[in-house]
């Protein structure tokens, strides 16, 4: 199983590097560059989607031990609804009238 879960927690780890580089310089990846009015509203919920994708990696498959798989499902994809959901938020919001958007 460690062929499904390696490349999952990669994945995992590019979201949280490009959420954690939204949030210290206000770069965002290109896609999201037209759509995000709140940059750190969507750098937060890379972080939290990419925090979820990796803990599923890793707990979800079994590679690390903890509670049972139903539990490890449903709660890793709480944590991903809400990291989705904070990302949409940050598309949806217009920017704040108090601060000039980074583009």
């Amino acid at each position: 199983m460690i062929w499904v879960a390696g490349p999952g927690a990669v994945v995992g780890l590019l979201v949280i590097a490009s959420g954690w580089a939204t949030l210290r310089t206000g770069w965002l990846p290109p896609l999201a560059r037209r759509h995000a009015g709140r940059p750190q509203l969507h750098a937060a919920g890379a972080l939290v989607a990419g925090a979820s994708v990796t803990g599923q990696a890793l707990f979800g498959l079994g590679v690390l031990p903890g509670l049972p798989w139903q539990e490890r499902f449903l709660g890793g994809n709480a944590v991903l609804l809400a990291g989705l959901a904070l990302i949409v938020l940050g598309q949806m919001l217009p920017p704040r009238r108090d601060r000039v958007a980074v583009l």
